[in-house]
C-alpha cells in the first residue's frame, strides 16, 4: 500500500503488515495462528490472496482487509477474545504504519483442549 506524504511516498508491503498481525496474535493469551501449508498455498492460487501463517492481507480498492484463522483455548469467551484481537491488530497496524485497516476478520477454526498429565 502506498502512502503519499508532502516529501514523497512510503510503500508498506503486505508482508510487513502480515508480520505485525502475526506478532500481535502470538502475544494474545493462548491464540494459535493456523498454518496448514497446502491449504494456504491453495488459497493463494485460487484467490490471489497472500497467506502467511493463517494471516491474509488484502489491498482492494484502497482498502486494507486483514483476515486471521485461529485456534483458541477451551473455556475462553470466543466473542470477547476475538474482539480484543481485532482491536489489538487494528491499533498495532495503525500505530506502526499509519494505515487504518478497514476490516479485521477473525475466523475461529478450532478449540485447543488443555493437555492432561497421566501419572
Amino acid at each position: 500500500m502506498i502512502i503519499h506524504t508532502d516529501i514523497g511516498k512510503i510503500n508498506v508491503l503486505e508482508q510487513a503488515i502480515t508480520t505485525i498481525v502475526s506478532v500481535v496474535a502470538r502475544l494474545e493469551s493462548g491464540i494459535i495462528l493456523l498454518s496448514t501449508g497446502a491449504v494456504d498455498s491453495m488459497i493463494k492460487q485460487v484467490s490471489g490472496k497472500k497467506m502467511h501463517k493463517g494471516v491474509s492481507v488484502t489491498f482492494s480498492n484502497s482498502k486494507l482487509i486483514i483476515e486471521l484463522r485461529i485456534v483458541v483455548p477451551y473455556g475462553v469467551k470466543i466473542q470477547y477474545v476475538s474482539r480484543e484481537l481485532q482491536s489489538s491488530i487494528f491499533e498495532a497496524v495503525n500505530n506502526m504504519t499509519g494505515i487504518s485497516p478497514d476490516q479485521v476478520h477473525i475466523r475461529v477454526e478450532g478449540i485447543k483442549l488443555a493437555e492432561t498429565r497421566q501419572s
